[in-house]
């Protein structure tokens, strides 16, 4: 029993250490969805997520993302959610990253493991059908004190997977007064995908980012959307 107790105490252990490695690890690719060429040193981005369900309200969260710096081949972009920071320098040429730290706001950074990210394989067969339905808009929000000119997107959705079906409508506003724009690569060919939607007139651009969004599925709401948005951005982690 008690030899047990030791190897479960000891795996438990390991399990605790794999985590804290991991969470030491990132890949060098997981800020390549930014257009980071396009950020300027200061531009920062709050939002706020808030969830309710039947019977239950979760306590809205926020995250901030900032570029807290610029120089001629990269940019400094910072992730903060409560008082965790996560810095990465990003390479304008590849948007990879080169070097990234956390820490506590305001304290010091630990450098993270900049692991090269694996290659694509096959893309798995889908074990759910999806149909729908969708129409896009023009709309004006303000958001965090800023008036946007968006394009609203609008889709009633049904989702089978394993016998089950699951309906949702999501209503997602893109804008690009969003600093953090989405990287399009304007030489890319490209891939033809059949999509399970069925748009009421022209399909979506999604240019810029995303700046609000509704969700609604299974009885509960998620809304997320700027709260805060701004040019004066500092670095939070000392030394940086």
């Amino acid at each position: 029993m008690r030899k047990t107790m030791v190897i479960s105490s000891l795996m438990l252990a390991l399990c605790s250490l794999q985590v804290r490695a991991q969470a030491m690890e990132v890949m060098d690719n997981s800020m390549a969805y930014f257009d980071v060429a396009s950020l300027k040193g200061g531009e920062w981005v709050e939002m706020e997520t808030a969830s309710e369900y039947p019977g239950m309200k979760m306590p809205a969260t926020k995250s901030k993302t900032a570029c807290v710096k610029v120089d001629a081949d990269n940019v400094w972009i910072e992730t903060i959610a409560a008082d965790m920071v996560t810095c990465y320098q990003i390479a304008k040429k590849d948007r990879k990253i080169v070097k990234a730290w956390s820490g506590k706001v305001g304290g010091d950074g630990t450098a993270l493991t900049v692991k090269p990210a694996p290659a694509p394989g096959p893309t798995p067969a889908a074990t759910y059908e999806i149909t729908g339905t969708g129409k896009v808009s023009k709309e004006k929000v303000t958001l965090g004190g800023k008036e946007m000119d968006c394009e609203k997107v609008e889709v009633d959705q049904v989702m089978k997977m394993s016998g089950m079906e699951m309906k949702s409508k999501t209503s997602t506003w893109y804008s690009e007064a969003y600093p953090f724009k989405y990287y399009v690569d304007k030489d890319a060919k490209p891939t033809e995908v059949k999509d399970p939607i069925k748009w009421e007139g022209d399909k979506p651009a999604y240019k810029g980012g995303m700046v609000k969004m509704v969700s609604e599925a299974n009885g509960g709401k998620t809304v997320m959307a700027i709260s805060g948005i701004g040019t004066d951005a500092k670095p939070s982690l000392k030394g940086m």
